[in-house]
């Protein structure tokens, strides 16, 4: 039967917005944005930052490393970490309306802890709606790794048949399946809602 719902931060309650963050502080060419994007995101850096095992000025600096022709442009980027994501305006009705239908609600998500927190002080009003959290740089452990998804369960005293997990990425949901949670990639409200429906019905 299942009992609770596990929901990503970036694009499932809140958009991720990078790129728009780029565009409005860094100013870059096309050329230059798609060196950014390799030293920044295909690297895996950015990973880096979710994890927290390394500070924000190590990355940073590795980041510079890779991209030099931009160098005096990133820093800026990173000037505006309170910024990173903007609440989707049905996140804080979606978790009423679950929590309204008997579920518990908990958050699993990547996220750095300088961006976290920034984000904390204006963004991010869903928070105080959950059941508990788990963020990546509590841990140093990200998704799809099967320890964040354990340590969610164990936290919570969760059984991994019970759970439902949302994440827009395909491979941090193959994750939560390998730990025996349902996971359904997240495209849209309607989607997700549609695809909860199906699997409260097939599960219980």
């Amino acid at each position: 039967m299942i009992k609770n719902i596990i929901l990503d931060i970036g694009d499932v309650l809140a958009h991720f917005q990078w790129r728009e963050l780029v565009a409005k502080y860094m100013r870059l060419t096309d050329e230059e944005f798609k060196i950014l994007v390799d030293a920044m995101m295909t690297s895996g850096l950015w990973d880096e930052f979710d994890r927290s095992l390394m500070s924000d000025e190590e990355i940073v600096a590795k980041i510079i490393e890779k991209a030099p022709s931009i160098k005096d442009k990133i820093p800026e980027f990173f000037k505006h970490m309170d910024e990173i994501v903007e609440d989707y305006g049905y996140s804080c009705d979606w978790i009423n309306e679950l929590h309204a239908k008997g579920f518990k609600v908990y958050i699993l998500s990547n996220y750095g802890k300088t961006a976290f927190e920034a984000c904390q002080k204006n963004r991010l009003k869903f928070l105080p709606l959950v059941d508990g959290k788990v963020i990546s740089y509590e841990l140093k452990i990200v998704k799809p790794e099967k320890e964040i998804y354990e340590t969610l369960l164990k936290k919570y005293d969760l059984k991994a048949d019970e759970c439902v997990f949302f994440d827009d990425r395909a491979v941090n949901i193959e994750g939560a399946e390998k730990v025996g949670i349902h996971g359904i990639l997240f495209r849209s409200l309607d989607q997700a809602k549609a695809d909860l429906e199906k699997a409260v019905k097939t599960f219980g």
